[in-house]
């Protein structure tokens, strides 16, 4: 299912609510986001929506909307997003996107997925806010050289159908050690058959992606 078939998706206003059609579709694309991005189970997603909700992020919906009318949605369209995934043949995109940032991980280069984070962060940024995972993940590395991601924003743009851009920073900040890591991200990212594009100088790699992944609970 495209992202143009998910989002025109229509999914009924609830019963004797004075809320518009185009306050609606922002909830609902915010929901499709993400459950399609594969991450979050319902339970999560429900939590972090009525926080936004209760924020004044959906002007339009609040106080016009329950949780349980919310967590309804969700249910019908995660259900719907579980069923495709019984149709997928091959090793789902995202999926194997995880694989290669794993593999970067056993090279000293920490990696995340859907990181709340920017690249302009740097690296001791980055590793102060998650100087958690490091040992766990980089175990079997000699050193840490570097990290790479991507984030909720990079995920969201795939999701939509545009190209996924990976972010990646060398321990050092040399120029060097920068195209070190580019070059081991590269690489691995063309080993589970994608078309990454690098100009060997920013901190970005870019390719295009069908976005696919399986929930994993």
């Amino acid at each position: 299912m495209s992202w143009g078939s998910k989002a025109g998706h229509k999914l009924l206003l609830p019963e004797n609510k004075d809320i518009s059609a185009t306050d609606f579709a922002a909830l609902r694309e915010e929901l499709m986001l993400r459950i399609w991005a594969g991450f979050d189970n319902v339970p999560y997603i429900l939590v972090n929506v009525m926080k936004e909700l209760e924020k004044g992020s959906f002007p339009g919906l609040q106080g016009k909307i329950s949780e349980a009318e919310v967590e309804s949605l969700l249910k019908t369209m995660f259900a719907e997003k579980m069923a495709e995934e019984k149709t997928w043949t091959t090793e789902p995109s995202g999926d194997r996107l995880g694989t290669a940032l794993l593999m970067l991980n056993h090279q000293g280069i920490a990696s995340l997925e859907n990181a709340e984070t920017v690249v302009s962060q740097g690296f001791e940024e980055f590793y102060n806010e998650y100087e958690f995972m490091w040992d766990y993940r980089c175990r079997e590395a000699d050193k840490f050289i570097g990290a790479c991601f991507y984030n909720v924003s990079d995920c969201n743009l795939a999701v939509k159908g545009g190209p996924m851009v990976v972010h990646f920073v060398s321990a050092s900040g040399t120029q060097e050690d920068n195209q070190l890591v580019g070059g081991e991200v590269m690489s691995q990212l063309k080993s589970k058959g994608f078309s990454p594009e690098w100009d060997g100088q920013s901190s970005d790699i870019t390719f295009p992606i069908t976005w696919q992944k399986r929930f994993k609970g």
